[in-house]
């Protein structure tokens, strides 16, 4: 059992982080206390398929800390997007990067969606020279910043290697190292599906959220993980629903 001393010091972390990543849902342009939704979410999950508790805890941190460094390339997309980088991060958040229908739709109907046309042209065309490098330095500079602030709070090496692939991907076709399969990290994988699954629960509701975990099965998502999700996401989801999010995440 934990001492008193030990429970507050983990209660005043998990305090910590939740309030962090409803920073970084600003800065993602995500709904309010959506990192918090995908938490409580990954780590019912990794419960559900059986993980240890220290392996659960591994989730719970990666998937509180996967957005806390999105605004470290802030200048550079707001050059790209024609000043807009919420928008830009919100939108890729919704597109699946590995499709390429959806990547097409990026760059026809999201970039710089409010600029004028000139300025999305030029959006559009500075993203596209910036290529595959470009990409992968922007996720790197994101994961870096994630990775430090895991390293000053005394996370360990888990979290920080799971935060460096926030944005592997199953299929190889992730950034920045195109790592895949189960040479992504578990918790960033855990992390990723709870993060479209909420995503796309609060656009369409869980028809909606189920339809695109389905689909990234074994491209983005990992597909046990996915699996899981369409087992026990509808039950995990209505859960959340009747709690504070953030609470809730506190209690878990």
């Amino acid at each position: 059992m934990l001492s008193d001393r030990q429970s507050i010091r983990s209660f005043r972390l998990a305090d910590l982080l939740a309030a962090l990543s409803l920073v970084a849902d600003l800065g993602m342009g995500h709904a309010p206390e959506e990192a918090v939704s995908a938490c409580f979410l990954a780590t019912g999950l990794a419960r559900r398929l059986g993980l240890s508790e220290p392996e659960v805890g591994d989730v719970y941190y990666t998937t509180l800390l996967r957005f806390t460094g999105c605004t470290a390339y802030a200048h550079e997309d707001a050059q790209l997007s024609a000043g807009d980088d919420v928008a830009m991060r919100a939108a890729g958040a919704a597109r699946d990067l590995g499709s390429f229908r959806d990547v097409a739709a990026f760059f026809l109907f999201d970039l710089a969606r409010d600029a004028p046309l000139l300025r999305r042209a030029g959006a559009v065309l500075r993203t596209l020279a910036q290529g595959q490098r470009g990409t992968d330095e922007m996720f790197r500079s994101h994961c870096e910043v994630a990775i430090m602030l895991a390293r000053r709070l005394g996370l360990g090496s888990t979290v920080q290697q799971a935060l460096q692939d926030a944005f592997e991907r199953w299929d190889g076709q992730g950034s920045p190292q195109q790592l895949r399969r189960d040479t992504v990290a578990a918790p960033a994988r855990f992390a990723q599906v709870a993060y479209k699954g909420i995503l796309f629960y609060r656009l369409g509701g869980i028809e909606a959220a189920s339809d695109v975990v389905r689909q990234m099965a074994g491209g983005g998502l990992d597909p046990a993980i996915a699996a899981a999700f369409l087992e026990h996401g509808p039950h995990l989801l209505a859960e959340l629903a009747d709690l504070d999010a953030c609470q809730a995440v506190l209690e878990i």
